[in-house]
């Protein structure tokens, strides 16, 4: 099987510095995007002072192009939000990082088709686009293709996060995108559309809260209030959100109030992504390991490493 290559992409960045005794632990949020309601839960834990009442002053900021594991690793910054697999692929190069809060528990992956695509056969010699020829959704595209016997017989394109035109377009055939998105974009503009999901065909792990293990232990108080936080506001926004919405809307610049029953959609499905059994944040092992399997067999990594080596809570 032809090897791929996996680049470490970091979906965003958190920054934590320590304050003296007394004062609330200084938190600087670097997020490698632009702001968006996938990540209300931050917005609201602001709004609702749940970051304050942990002992937590939060300060965000957005770039692209930020490689958070090198940062972390220098000492630069403390904690990121990155696609676990891309954690898996650096720890089997011997890098010494570690999960301790899973964000999506599911994983986010779909390959969505206008209708004239009846059934996954139909995709043999079509082709499909996806973001970049790596990460997440690459990683997705591979597995469900594999399991489908379809590695080698689609035409995969790299099209950016062009997902919606490319295909309205017809500049591809299919494409691939997280399922709290795209899939429910084109279905409010009225398209008809055939998506797969590949959590349905193969248990992946999805983005979790990353740090190294020397930031970990030195730091574990105020990892535990930023993680008591975020549960905390993910309960609330499933409980209220219309409300979440608009606590969203003052942080995202540009959305129009005509919008808000669509992103309300898209909090739920993302909601959705976060949570299993309304529960929040715990990893669960079995995901690890497929994901560990699946990258060892599409050689993303050399060697088969233990999953409890890279979460926090189950050294």
């Amino acid at each position: 099987m032809k090897k791929h290559l996996f680049l470490v992409i970091p979906f965003f960045v958190l920054m934590v510095c320590g304050c003296g005794k007394g004062r609330s632990d200084e938190l600087k949020l670097v997020i490698g995007y632009i702001p968006h309601i996938q990540f209300t839960p931050i917005y609201v834990a602001e709004d609702l002072g749940l970051f304050k009442k942990n002992n937590i002053s939060l300060k965000t900021d957005y770039g692209f192009g930020l490689d958070a594991f090198s940062m972390i690793l220098t000492g630069k910054v403390d904690f990121t939000l990155s696609d676990s697999d891309q954690l898996i692929v650096s720890a089997s190069k011997g890098y010494k990082l570690t999960s301790f809060y899973q964000y999506y528990k599911h994983y986010p992956v779909s390959i969505v088709a206008r209708d004239n695509i009846k059934n996954i056969a139909d995709l043999k010699d079509k082709s499909i686009g996806v973001p970049e020829l790596y990460g997440t959704s690459y990683i997705g595209l591979n597995e469900f293709l594999r399991i489908n016997d379809l590695l080698d017989k689609v035409n995969v394109i790299k099209i950016g996060y062009n997902q919606i035109p490319s295909l309205l377009n017809n500049k591809v055939d299919a494409v691939v995108c997280f399922y709290n998105n795209e899939p429910i974009a084109l279905k409010e503009k009225g398209e008809n559309i055939v998506e797969w999901k590949v959590e349905d065909y193969s248990q992946l792990t999805g983005a979790s809260f990353i740090t190294s293990e020397e930031n970990y232990k030195n730091k574990i108080k105020s990892f535990e209030a930023f993680k008591k936080a975020i549960t905390e506001s993910m309960h609330w926004i499933d409980n209220n959100y219309d409300e979440a919405v608009n606590i969203a809307y003052k942080h995202i610049p540009g959305l129009k109030i005509e919008d808000k029953p669509f992103w309300k959609k898209v909090l739920i499905r993302t909601v959705d992504l976060c949570k299993d059994k309304n529960e929040y944040g715990v990893p669960e092992i079995s995901r690890y390991s497929n994901t560990v399997d699946i990258l060892y067999k599409s050689g993303a990594i050399e060697k088969i490493i233990d999953v409890k080596s890279v979460l926090a809570d189950n050294k």
